[in-house]
């Protein structure tokens, strides 16, 4: 099981396998180059829930030096050497320990029995299932400050051309021009179409065509302006049928900062829960889908993606336009706040890293404005420039720490950044 304190009773192998999606869908080939690079640094980043003594398996090799310390605690092994490492153990040794991957995908479930463990693995079509639009959609509603349900269903699954149109006159009727249509498995902004009208231009028709052709079903939502997001962790484990609070832990969420179309920028962390009370009325709704879950024979890792967003003047939350059937970038966030002290709060930082030297100097000058940089990402992974750079900005002042973030972006703040902020400002 998960333990967002880094802290746990048997040793762990993790398996960072961050194109998870991409197995489930059955689409994953041959990786660029750059793409290849970039998954590789995002592995590295399971070393920040390491526990000593935990191993962390890569395609490649990496020394312990070249990385910051933040991640230093785990070691890293290629797979040929883990299994060299299980096999010299004795029989009663191996079984302690326990494979803990990205998501369960069908590769890690059968690594877990290649690699002769015990180890029981929840069934592949539950994980399939709960990372789908269908199993989100039963949950996909808004609701008031109070809890009220507004809205009962966000969007609507389509299996036609005729059901999409129609979903278009629906979001028309609700005053939404615009809309994104998600694949059945589609997160973190990655396979969807955005438009407006009720028009498909010929690339769109294409896309549909190629997944309603095949008999997948496609989800249509209204675009609505976002005013900020939170990721919700739960852990879902033991004995499946125990669907209440005896097999679901609640771990804790981060407000998340993200780009205008949705991508992934960073995570606020705090000493406090949440920085927003509206959080709050999220938690008892992502229960009941963690229950659900868990009742399909999921176990492991969830992180339930809620915002917080404003229609006809009128703020609404819902509380799930997420469900990620994995572990998430939000809840290796929630592993930082060991690093912080009380009255600090920080930002997990994701920015493109086009140069290393760049990349320094930028850093370098949040000095000026009276925070601290941890780094959690190797300016040169595997003896190369790193196209990702990650860090926590850590900082016991708001208004310090949103110039710090501000200059670190660039003209691509994230949206949300200094709403996430204010909400702190105004509830210290």
């Amino acid at each position: 099981m998960f333990f967002f304190d880094g802290v746990h009773q048997m040793p762990l192998i993790h398996i960072p396998n961050p194109l998870f999606e991409t197995e489930l869908e059955g689409t994953r080939g041959k990786l660029l180059p750059g793409v290849q690079e970039l998954v590789e640094e995002l592995g590295l980043l399971s070393g920040l829930v390491a526990s000593e003594g935990d191993l962390i398996v890569l395609e490649r090799g990496i020394q312990h030096t070249d990385l910051p310390r933040a991640l230093q605690t785990g070691e890293y092994l290629t797979l040929p050497l883990l299994r060299e490492r299980l096999n010299g153990l004795p029989a009663e040794d191996r079984q302690r320990w326990q494979v803990l991957p990205w998501g369960w995908s069908a590769s890690a479930a059968e690594l877990v029995k290649s690699l002769g463990l015990s180890q029981s693995v929840p069934d592949p079509e539950s994980v399939r299932y709960v990372n789908t639009r269908r199993f989100a959609a039963v949950s996909d509603v808004t609701i008031s400050a109070e809890g009220r349900i507004l809205d009962e269903q966000f969007g609507w699954l389509c299996r036609t051309f005729d059901e999409v149109i129609d979903a278009f006159e629906r979001c028309l009727e609700r005053g939404n021009q615009q809309w994104v249509i998600k694949a059945d498995i589609s997160h973190a902004a990655r396979n969807r179409i955005l438009g407006t009208g009720q028009q498909l231009s010929e690339s769109h028709k294409r896309w549909l065509e190629r997944r309603l052709s095949g008999g997948q079903c496609v989800y249509v939502e209204p675009w609505v302006e976002r005013i900020a997001e939170c990721g919700l962790q739960w852990t879902i484990g033991g004995d499946p049928e125990k669907a209440g609070l005896e097999g679901i832990e609640f771990g804790g969420g981060c407000e998340m900062l993200t780009e205008r179309g949705g991508e992934y920028r960073g995570s606020v962390i705090c000493q406090e829960p949440y920085s927003c009370a509206w959080w709050f009325g999220a938690i008892a709704h992502g229960q009941r889908i963690a229950e659900r879950a868990a009742e399909t024979g999921f176990r492991g890792a969830m992180g339930i993606d809620c915002m917080l967003l404003r229609r006809a003047d009128r703020l609404e939350l819902r509380v799930a336009h997420d469900i990620n059937g994995r572990q998430t970038m939000g809840r290796l966030a929630l592993s930082l706040k060991k690093h912080l002290r009380p009255g600090e709060m920080g930002i997990w930082s994701h920015l493109p890293a086009e140069t290393e030297k760049n990349g320094a100097e930028a850093f370098r000058k949040t000095a000026e404005f009276g925070v601290k940089v941890l780094d959690t990402s190797p300016l040169r992974p595997f003896g190369r420039a790193a196209r990702l750079r990650t860090c926590l900005v850590i900082s016991e002042d708001p208004e310090n720490h949103a110039r710090a973030i501000r200059h670190l972006t660039g003209q691509s703040l994230p949206v949300g950044a200094d709403k996430a902020w204010q909400n702190i400002v105004t509830d210290r």
